[in-house]
């Protein structure tokens, strides 16, 4: 029988070397990432919550509900690396991003 050293960090962490060895390869985040990661968070939970009304994109009211939660959402990011000309470009693409993946009234999209 061949006995194998495990680790410290393995062992205490729970994780198999190689989910470990993937976790170490990961990017330390900035303040600013950890802040877009956290509104995007937000901006797909809100999401979620309003595309599943029926027909949502062909009542206006509820489209436009869409839109402002986005846009009300995004203004959450950090307006450093964000400022309003480059926000404007995210709303957009978001807005674009949501029409194409969840206008088809596909739920599998979630």
């Amino acid at each position: 029988m061949v006995a194998i050293a495990v680790a410290p960090k393995v062992a205490s962490s729970g994780l198999s070397a190689v989910r470990l060895g993937r976790n170490d390869r990961q990017p330390k985040l900035t303040r600013a990432q950890i802040e877009v990661k956290a509104v995007a968070r937000q901006v797909l939970g809100k999401l979620h919550e309003l595309v599943d009304a029926v027909n949502w994109i062909g009542n206006q009211q509820t489209r436009g509900a869409v839109w402002t939660a986005i846009r009300q959402l995004l203004n959450e990011l950090p307006e450093d690396p964000y400022p309003e000309s480059l926000w404007n470009a995210k709303v957009d693409q978001v807005w674009e991003f949501v029409l194409q993946r969840y206008a088809s009234g596909s739920r599998a999209a979630h």
